[in-house]
């Protein structure tokens, strides 16, 4: 009872809140410093790019070392291709391949000595040439994202319990149809990260993580190293099982899956390179079929400063874990200092503290949206959020979207920021660029409208170029780039 006051005085305080409030913003009251002092990036846009004009479903870019963008897409016949962006015109494009869409949940690409380039789509692996011709296709894949360590080549992957010798769990699984209960369980291994080093004889498996954990280990990570040699590695874990009801009502039904955990692991990979090194700080050690144990941590969500979660409602800290998905999207690794830069979307919590509320969806009226950034170092949170956009910024009035999946992070090996964001506009959206120099964020710069959205990214070259590509309403895919002015 006492608790129930204590959400009945909040909504009450809440609702006074919208009313009193609701007729400016955070920027206008002054409650977002980090804002005030923002400028235009020196940056310049090229003109758009028709890269492709098909539906895609899967996409990979890069810079070259000559300054090209390349763009490597799977559309929705399966068919992979290549193209080849020098300035404002495409020099080239061909197809590659054909590959079968229903193994195809993942692409990437690097680029390898003498212009030339390997990429990975579905069950194969092809390397090309800069004029596209196939120097060697590699069936049977399993690789998920290359990792290219120093002079060697390695990649990432999920494997199955049983060849990762997981240790066993029972999931149970549980509910109610219509009126009658049921349960039924089953005993399974967990699936599990492993990093593999591509030799003579294919790829060989070198480094598990979290072996001996019980919940499996999601495709949702990311991998990445840092200018250091120390490779971070973010990944959700997850058991099985779970409750479900289904009733007669007009919603169908409703599914409760177990918790899930957001974990963080790091290994210098010297450790990876050598393996006569002995057992260091980062608590590596070998498993029984000689693989580098790699054992990570949970993130302690409960020990952000900042975020408000007495009223953030159901779920708490393991809720406010969920809301990065898809990683790629959210988190970005500084090569140069080793943070983990997360971004999301929240709103201020009403007390009026630089506290923030993450929500379930929708947007809470008389509470302003804000896309934010906080950061984690060597596992302490920072004691502050970085706003990125709210409203008002850049003029009075501008609104953004604030959608889970929209918004793209990214660090480069400079410690420059980047993000892609998107700006709300009558019927469709406009898509944003953020950059990060000198530990202030810019203005937004506009790049183009889509009314979905469906794929936008970028890549960055080492020179700090940006190439940004998104779908537009037809279904094609644009391109343009963004430069230092100087550059131009």
């Amino acid at each position: 009872m006492k608790r129930l006051i204590e959400k009945l005085v909040d909504f009450i305080a809440l609702i006074s809140f919208f009313i009193l409030c609701s007729c400016s913003s955070l920027v206008e009251k002054g409650r977002l410093p980090e804002v005030t002092n923002r400028i235009s990036p020196s940056l310049q846009l090229s003109s758009e790019i028709t890269i492709l004009d098909k539906e895609v479903t899967l996409i990979k870019s890069l810079v070259s070392n000559n300054g090209h963008a390349h763009v490597f897409a799977l559309d929705n016949e399966g068919r992979l291709s290549h193209t080849d962006i020098q300035g404002n015109q495409i020099q080239q494009h061909h197809e590659i391949g054909k590959v079968e869409l229903g193994n195809a949940k993942f692409i990437d690409a690097i680029e390898l000595t003498n212009n030339q380039y390997r990429i990975l789509a579905g069950d194969t692996q092809y390397i090309v040439d800069e004029a596209g011709r196939i120097l060697r296709e590699i069936k049977g894949n399993k690789c998920e994202r290359f990792l290219p360590i120093g002079d060697k080549l390695f990649c990432s992957f999920i494997i199955s319990g049983k060849e990762a010798g997981a240790p066993e769990r029972t999931d149970v699984t549980g509910g109610i149809f219509f009126i009658l209960p049921f349960v039924f369980w089953s005993t399974e291994q967990a699936t599990k990260l492993v990093l593999a080093e591509e030799t003579a004889n294919g790829w060989l498996i070198k480094a598990v993580v979290d072996p001996n954990i019980k919940p499996d280990t999601s495709p949702d990570y990311v991998v990445q190293l840092d200018n250091q040699g120390i490779l971070h590695i973010v990944y959700y874990t997850t058991g099985g099982g779970g409750f479900f009801a289904v009733g007669g009502g007009g919603n169908g039904g409703v599914f409760v899956g177990s918790e899930s955990n957001l974990r963080y692991a790091q290994l210098q990979t010297s450790r990876l390179m050598d393996r006569n090194l002995p057992v260091s700080s980062d608590k590596s050690h070998e498993t029984n079929n000689g693989w580098l144990a790699i054992n990570g941590a949970n993130l302690d969500w409960s020990q952000v400063p900042f975020f408000d979660y007495d009223s953030g409602g159901v779920g708490g800290a393991s809720y406010f874990a969920s809301r990065f998905t898809p990683l790629t999207h959210h988190l970005s690794i500084d090569p140069v200092l080793g943070d983990l830069s997360f971004s999301i979307s929240g709103a201020m919590s009403f007390d009026g503290l630089r506290k923030v509320y993450i929500y379930h969806g929708g947007r809470l009226g008389g509470l302003d949206d804000l896309w934010l950034e906080f950061r984690n170092r060597k596992s302490q949170w920072d004691l502050d959020f970085t706003t990125l956009v709210t409203n008002d910024i850049p003029t009075k009035g501008y609104e953004w979207n604030y959608i889970c999946n929209g918004v793209k992070n990214r660090i480069d090996r400079s410690g420059v920021g980047h993000i892609i964001v998107f700006s709300k506009k009558s019927n469709y959206l406009t898509i944003e660029y953020l950059q990060k120099n000198n530990q202030n964020w810019s203005l937004p710069i506009k790049l183009g409208n889509c009314e979905e959205c469906r794929f936008s990214d970028f890549a960055v070259s080492q020179h700090g170029n940006i190439f940004v590509y998104w779908t537009n309403d037809q279904d094609k895919l644009i391109g343009r780039w963004i430069r230092k002015s100087q550059a131009m």
